[in-house]
């Protein structure tokens, strides 16, 4: 018993550590980052291009449950999960090198296809280190373990986001902009201009490949508790979640919420910088405030989770995620200050909602059975995802007037993403999950804390 602590602590504290060179890896590296759309939009990207970019993030979800596979017969998934994640991040070194060799039309091309090969075989040991690390923490402090950890990695988050995107301003910033001045007040400014952005990313891609191979020396140290070899076929490992009814429902949830969720997810970020005209300054203090608002909430929603359950915690994630999309049918580019309010309230939303997906999967899991749970959740909802993405990309609707708003293309699927969220919450209320509070309680508890909290501030103010 005593080893078994000895190995949790270790676990928790090197995975903190190695999950923060992880974080600047993908902060710079992940499809999604302002960077890799930044890197995207200097290869000329069209509106389609980018939405198969953001449906290959999701389609490589696909081949999570191969690591399932990969693994069912070992008593260790250490080497398997190094192994893998050093062949995918070391891929990211090729990035740079795509504009000094081919014309923008075929160098493209070449960037999806190096992020596809990469970003699926960094989903398989994404697999593995999921059923490795959910061996390891028990499932009564889990969601707060997610959650502390999550803390530390979104505050490197922030720090990389901030560091490297002062950086890349420094080569295209706008005329007259706070960056263009900081870099004309000193004489090496000048070595810093817009033709020379593609060496600008081979030291972004350079670092994160750096960072990243680092914290996999990190990640090779965790301790891991013996694995139980699988003996079923691997078919039959594939689709033995599908005997579970509740995970039925689970799945069935899964793919409603991401069907949504990919409805014109391409284009958040497209939309800040050639619609808002946003430079990356202003998108990392937009990160910022999102990051606050997740900071804030991290720990509550782990301690949330954990008092009263995934689902109600679900329920909540959806109505605030509901809300985030419909904010932004009012940006322009003369008025979109009120988006970094926005940005709080989508880091708390975000926030959760990842540890929750996360969390609920493995609670819902039969012991030993997490690995192939998790993989296939990820890989059936990824492609409901995937489906809804790829449409927003080739079936761009036009732009439209609606009660005195005018919407461009990239709004209009903002307001549809918009409602569709919220009707999430139907197939989420079928789900059961053991020892789950219903809304009902968890209202009454937060009532009765709210007014004993209220009572406690008078006594102390009014004493």
């Amino acid at each position: 018993m005593k080893d078994k602590s000895k190995d949790l602590r270790q676990g928790i504290r090197l995975s903190i550590i190695e999950g923060v060179f992880a974080q600047i890896y993908g902060s710079l590296s992940f499809i999604g980052t302002v960077f890799i759309t930044k890197f995207a939009i200097m290869l000329n990207a069209t509106p389609f291009h980018f939405s198969v970019l953001m449906s290959i993030g999701a389609f490589s979800q696909l081949s999570q449950p191969l690591g399932a596979i990969i693994t069912r017969k070992l008593e260790s998934r250490k080497k398997k999960t190094v192994l893998y994640a050093v062949i995918g991040r070391f891929m990211t070194l090729l990035y740079p090198v795509i504009p000094f060799i081919f014309d923008s039309n075929t160098a493209v091309y070449l960037f999806l296809t190096i992020s596809f090969f990469s970003s699926t075989i960094l989903a398989i040991s994404g697999n593995m280190w999921i059923a490795w690390i959910s061996d390891l923490i028990p499932l009564r402090f889990r969601g707060r373990f997610f959650s502390n950890r999550s803390v530390y990695l979104t505050v490197a988050a922030v720090l990389t986001g901030y560091i490297f995107g002062f950086f890349l301003d420094l080569f295209d910033s706008a005329e007259g902009g706070v960056v263009e001045n900081i870099k004309n007040s000193f004489s090496i400014g000048k070595y810093f201009i817009k033709d020379d952005l593609p060496y600008a990313f081979i030291v972004i891609f350079g670092i994160a490949a750096v960072a990243g191979l680092y914290g996999l020396k990190i990640l090779n140290k965790q301790p891991e508790l013996p694995k139980e070899i699988e003996t079923e076929s691997s078919v039959a490992l594939l689709f033995s979640p599908f005997k579970d009814r509740n995970y039925r429902k689970l799945i069935f949830f899964g793919c409603w919420w991401m069907l949504a969720i990919g409805i014109g997810a391409p284009f958040w970020q497209p939309f800040m910088i050639t619609n808002l005209k946003m430079s990356m300054l202003e998108l990392q203090i937009y990160g910022t405030f999102a990051t606050a608002g997740s900071l804030l909430m991290l720990r509550p929603w782990g301690r949330f989770i954990d008092r009263y359950g995934n689902k109600p915690a679900m329920i909540i994630a959806i109505i605030l995620g509901s809300i985030n999309p419909f904010i932004w049918l009012f940006a322009t580019p003369d008025s979109y200050w009120f988006l970094f309010i926005e940005a709080v309230l989508s880091g708390v939303m975000w926030s959760g909602a990842n540890v929750i997906i996360t969390n609920f999967v493995l609670a819902v899991a039969p012991q030993g059975k997490q690995q192939v749970y998790s993989g296939m959740f990820s890989a059936v909802s990824s492609l409901a995802m995937v489906v809804t993405m790829l449409l927003s990309g080739t079936f761009l609707p036009g732009a439209m007037d609606i009660f005195g708003l005018h919407l461009v293309s990239e709004q209009v699927l903002f307001g549809l993403t918009s409602v569709l969220r919220l009707t999430a919450i139907i197939p989420l209320i079928w789900i059961y999950e053991h020892n789950a509070k219903t809304m009902m309680v968890v209202l009454s508890r937060l009532n009765t804390f709210a007014k004993v909290k209220i009572i406690q501030y008078s006594q102390r103010l009014f004493k």
